[in-house]
């Protein structure tokens, strides 16, 4: 789900992911997409001619996902990351918040090699002044990969945007054989009702 508008953005990378452990025998997967316009818009949507469906399948020996929640798939299943005034269950900006985490098993033998890829929506209230909302991995309590940047301002904080982070553990940096635990975390900046997170499918791993 990503929101564009005139105080938003007209053109946005946009991306989903799935893990599905169980398939057997033949099956069609499919990148589809849908729009929805506010009220009395007339316009068209376009999707990149080089948008790109990859399914990998097969030959993995470390592979799997976050639990997800039971409500899954649901467009609002929220997790509150920050805010700036004292909303009732929400952390306080500048939060540590984790988003999702499980724990990736590698066995003896294995090369350690294994990418880790979060995803998530971001979304404010409408009459957020506005900030950033950051995403990022950690794996044994140690920062890895790219940092997920999201700006957010006014007059479009309540406007939805994508937000994504991924390491690729090679090299030095292999995963060793045994159990590491593999966290997505969100923090804030900024000033901010209740800044939310979505949490349906946030984080997977395969090598």
């Amino acid at each position: 789900d990503n929101d564009m508008y005139e105080y938003a953005e007209n053109q946005a990378p946009f991306f989903t992911q799935a893990f599905i452990p169980s398939l057997v025998g033949s099956h069609t997967a499919t990148l589809a997409s849908s729009a929805l316009p506010y009220s009395g818009e007339k316009v068209q949507y376009r999707v990149g001619a080089d948008s790109t469906l990859v399914a990998l399948t097969g030959g993995m020996s470390v592979v799997g996902a976050a639990a997800a929640p039971s409500d899954s798939h649901n467009v609002t299943n929220y997790l509150c990351v920050g805010t700036s005034q004292g909303w009732s269950g929400c952390p306080a900006i500048g939060s540590d918040v984790i988003v999702a985490e499980g724990d990736i098993v590698v066995p003896a033998g294995h090369n350690g090699v294994v990418l880790v890829t979060g995803k998530t929506r971001i979304q404010a209230d409408a009459s957020d002044p506005g900030g950033q909302g950051f995403l990022y991995l950690t794996i044994d309590g140690v920062r890895r990969g790219a940092l997920g940047v999201q700006q957010l301002a006014s007059p479009s904080s309540s406007s939805t945007r994508t937000i994504g982070t991924s390491y690729l553990a090679t090299g030095a940096n292999a995963l060793s054989p045994g159990t590491h635990h593999v966290v997505l975390h969100a923090s804030t900046t900024g000033n901010f009702i209740h800044l939310a997170m979505t949490r349906d499918l946030p984080l997977i791993w395969f090598d």
